[in-house]
């Protein structure tokens, strides 16, 4: 199951000084941001 969680909640979690290093991080790991307004419209649960 995919797990989601709010960007700040991930810079708290990881002792980040700003979201922008959140964002660097994701990038890193190829890791595309969604957002809140697209995760019923694009997400497949099937």
């Amino acid at each position: 199951m995919t797990e989601f969680h709010a960007v700040s909640d991930l810079q708290h979690r990881y002792g980040l000084a700003s979201r922008q290093a959140v964002y660097d991080r994701l990038a890193a790991l190829k890791i595309k941001p969604v957002s809140r307004g697209k995760l019923s419209t694009e997400l497949d649960y099937t």
